[in-house]
């Protein structure tokens, strides 16, 4: 989480350099939400949710989507 929240600044932070890569931020979320699967459920849902934002193709994050309904 330490990092994930460091990269959410860096999005935030409307850089006009700064190229994110969709793809990417959706397997960061991935693997955050992953991460929490059998700590805390809402919070994976709300990591999930969040990464499909950014990717909303990101297979892994719609397979998560789909096992937590």
């Amino acid at each position: 989480m330490k990092y994930l929240k460091k990269a959410q600044e860096i999005l935030k932070s409307n850089n006009k350099n700064l190229r994110p890569d969709n793809n990417i931020i959706g397997n960061m979320y991935a693997a955050a939400a992953e991460s929490y699967l059998h700590k805390n459920e809402s919070m994976t849902k709300e990591l999930t949710n969040k990464g499909l934002e950014y990717s909303p193709d990101n297979s892994f994050l719609l397979k998560m989507k789909r096992a937590l309904e």
